[in-house]
């Protein structure tokens, strides 16, 4: 009986303690992930499509670009891409 509550005890210590460690290491790799994902992105921004990386023009407010050559009928908007 005494051994029995003492497995108890361990087991749920063991439980809260592989919680801990659950948290502690996704929130390290995440972040790791996070940033050196970012990282290796803005590197190869930079080498290949440095006009990714500017700001918009002081002209327009958005970044959006109309389309050229686009005129969508009814027929178009019906079907799925």
């Amino acid at each position: 009986m005494i051994l029995t509550k003492i497995r108890l005890i361990i087991k749920k210590f063991a439980l809260k303690l592989i919680k801990l460690v659950q948290v502690v290491l996704m929130f390290s790799l995440l972040t790791f992930i996070y940033f050196i994902g970012f990282g290796i992105t803005f590197v190869m921004l930079a080498i290949f499509r440095r006009s990714l990386l500017k700001d918009a023009s002081k002209n327009n407010a958005s970044l959006w670009n109309e389309g050229k050559d686009y005129n969508p009928d009814f027929e178009n908007s019906l079907r799925q891409s």
